[in-house]
């Protein structure tokens, strides 16, 4: 048996302080107000008016009810707090909902109590999703690996899942197997090149390559402390069991497909946030430094390490939520793949297509991030609608021209002709021409492969 490693850091809600204080204003503000419904329910009482105090009773626990439904139906990122705090917080609404006590036992009066409380347990579920959603909602323990040095997986939560908890770079170096030394010492090294864009006149992309060493220590990074944690669910680059072809899924059939592009996406990706997020889920501030330190170059992440990607989607949980969000109030679909954002809508709807674009771009810029003019496209249904390299009008696919070409190129392997590919690059594109068919498939009715996509490209 390997060293008993402590779990792996989970959130700290100390972490953000204008989060915490927007919940205690609002803590403040709802005790204050609700005091004289208090008294006045126990004013009711003592005086033998049963009615209003059943009234008062009735409302409270419908309230309750809708608070606990709303609860249980919100997203996963809202509903991460529990125990104690879970429990305060229905407490917490209990004294909002008194606050516009009926003056009378009139239909209109309790109509207009009954209003102002699911006013305010609607605001009350905002601030406590607003909050979890920034990182600050406990999420669930991380056991640390096993002898076998396998990933950490995720464990239920526990009452001591809500004690403060600050891991250091003693237990960082426990959990990569080095030595704290070396850990302190490590300096990253990178080789920077140019590579041109699929465009000429798109120019040239940055890559910054780490050496052997930096490389094999970010991958250590990579599988022991960020693989197991989770992303958001609209994400799908780079996350276990998703692809090009299950984000071109999401938007297949759509009346009008929106791409945005975001300009630098990874190195504006700064290193205060990659640090921040270290210190949230748990790392005290020098391990939090060092981790900070090995996975981002010249203040933001480096496009090239094997990092950086995974870094990208967990940092990015926040504005994830705020897009998804901005997509459903709009009616749109959303999801994001690297630094490509999507949004589809059923039914053509130029002012909502507007606004989101307007409210993307807002978004973006409060986590420091521009959108790439150039690439804002809006594809209708009598277009050609490509998300993440794959046209989605019917069902996903590659373009005709792509296949057109790979028939051609396998036409000529086939009869000794030269040919663009070797026979093993042939072969990655035909498994690529698989995947997105088998994909493609199972968002088909029945599960019946989509016509023209058959064993050959």
């Amino acid at each position: 048996m390997g060293p008993k490693r402590r779990p792996l850091p989970t959130a700290d809600r100390s972490e953000d302080p204008d989060g915490a204080t927007i919940a205690y204003v609002f803590a403040a503000l709802v005790i204050v107000i609700a005091l004289p419904g208090l008294i006045d329910a126990g004013v009711a009482l003592s005086m033998g008016d049963a009615v209003e105090a059943v009234l008062l009773l009735v409302g409270w626990l419908a309230g309750l009810a809708l608070w606990l439904v709303g609860r249980a139906l919100k997203e996963p990122a809202t509903s991460r707090l529990s125990g104690r705090r879970r429990w305060g917080g229905v407490l917490l609404l209990a004294l909002a909902l008194v606050v516009a006590r009926p003056t009378a036992s009139s239909p209109a009066s309790v109509m207009a109590w009954t209003a102002w409380s699911i006013a305010a347990l609607v605001a009350f579920a905002e601030v406590r999703g607003a909050i979890a959603a920034r990182g600050l909602g406990r999420s669930p323990e991380v056991a640390g690996p096993t002898a076998a040095g396998r990933a950490p997986t995720m464990r239920g939560r526990s009452r001591s899942a809500w004690r403060p908890s600050r891991y250091g770079v003693a237990d960082l170096s426990r959990w990569l197997g080095l030595g704290e030394t070396e850990l302190l010492t490590a300096t990253p090294t990178y080789a920077t090149f140019l590579i041109p864009k699929r465009r000429r006149a798109a120019g040239s992309r940055t890559i910054r390559a780490p050496d052997q060493r930096t490389k094999a220590l970010q991958r250590l990074i990579l599988r022991r402390v960020l693989a197991r944690l989770p992303a958001h669910v609209a994400v799908h680059g780079f996350e276990h069991a998703r692809s090009i072809a299950t984000n071109a899924r999401e938007h297949t059939g759509r009346d009008v497909v929106v791409s945005i592009d975001l300009r630098e996406f990874f190195a504006t990706t700064s290193e205060r946030r990659v640090r921040r997020f270290f210190r949230v889920v748990g790392w005290d501030r020098e391990s939090a430094h060092v981790l900070s330190r090995l996975t981002t170059l010249g203040g933001g992440l480096p496009q090239g390490a094997p990092t950086s990607p995974r870094l990208a989607n967990l940092v990015n949980i926040g504005l994830d939520t705020r897009l998804e969000r901005l997509a459903q109030r709009g009616g749109a679909t959303y999801t994001r793949y690297a630094d490509d954002l999507t949004f589809s809508w059923p039914t053509d709807d130029p002012r909502a297509v507007r606004r989101i674009i307007g409210g993307v771009r807002r978004v973006v810029a409060r986590d420091g991030y521009e959108l790439n003019d150039r690439k804002v496209r809006v594809m209708r249904r009598h277009q050609r609608q490509l998300v993440t390299g794959l046209v989605v009008n019917e069902h996903p696919q590659l373009p005709r021209g792509r296949r057109r070409w790979l028939r051609a190129v396998e036409n000529h392997l086939r009869t000794g002709r030269p040919a663009t590919l070797t026979p093993d690059q042939l072969r990655g594109w035909q498994g690529l021409g698989v995947m997105i068919s088998s994909q493609a498939a199972a968002f088909a009715p029945g599960g019946a492969r989509p016509p023209k996509e058959r064993k050959r490209l």
